[in-house]
C-alpha cells in the first residue's frame, strides 16, 4: 500500500464528516486488496480539484468493465466473475461509498487504472486553508505526511 498526499492538503480543512469519510475509505481499500493480485500494488492518494477533497485508490486486479461500471454502485449488485469467483462481499460497499460522497456534495466515478486494474475517485467536502493549526489528519496514519494532511471539520 503507497498512500500520495498533494502539499496543497498540509495546511487544510476539509468539511468531511470524520466516520463517514474513513467509511469511504475503508470500502474503497477492502475492495482494492480484495481485487488485487497477492503482490499486487495499492495506491491511495488524496488531493484538491474543483475546490474538494479528492480521494482516489487505484489497483491492479482485474478491473470493472466500462458496461459495468454503472451498475456497480447499486446495492448488492456484483460482477458475474465475483459470485462465481472466490471474492467474498455482499456487493454493497460501492453503494455506500457513492451515498456518503453525495452526502458531502461530492461524487463517484470508477475508471481504468494505470496499473492495470480499477481506479476509484470519491470527491467530498469543500477544502480551504486552515484557520487555526493543523489537527489530527481525517486519516490518521495515512503514510508520507500523515500528521500534516486534510483535516476533517
Amino acid at each position: 500500500l503507497r498512500t500520495e498526499l498533494a502539499p496543497e492538503l498540509d495546511e487544510a480543512a476539509a468539511a468531511i464528516d470524520r466516520d463517514g469519510a474513513r467509511q469511504v475509505l475503508l470500502n474503497l481499500l477492502d475492495n482494492a486488496v480484495k481485487y488485487a493480485p497477492a503482490a499486487g500494488d495499492v495506491l491511495v492518494r488524496a488531493g484538491v480539484a474543483g475546490g474538494r477533497l479528492e480521494l482516489a485508490v487505484d489497483d491492479a486486479g482485474p478491473g470493472i468493465p466500462p458496461a459495468e461500471r454503472d451498475r456497480v454502485w447499486e446495492p448488492f449488485y456484483r460482477l458475474d466473475r465475483d459470485r462465481r469467483g472466490a471474492a467474498e462481499g455482499s456487493g454493497i460497499g460501492l453503494a455506500v461509498v457513492r451515498r456518503l460522497a453525495e452526502a458531502h456534495g461530492g461524487s463517484a466515478r470508477i475508471e481504468s487504472s494505470r496499473r492495470g486494474g480499477t481506479r476509484v475517485i470519491v470527491t467530498l467536502g469543500a477544502v480551504r486553508p486552515a484557520a487555526v493549526p493543523a489537527r489530527e489528519p481525517a486519516f490518521a496514519g495515512a503514510g508520507a505526511g500523515a500528521g500534516t494532511g486534510a483535516v476533517a471539520t
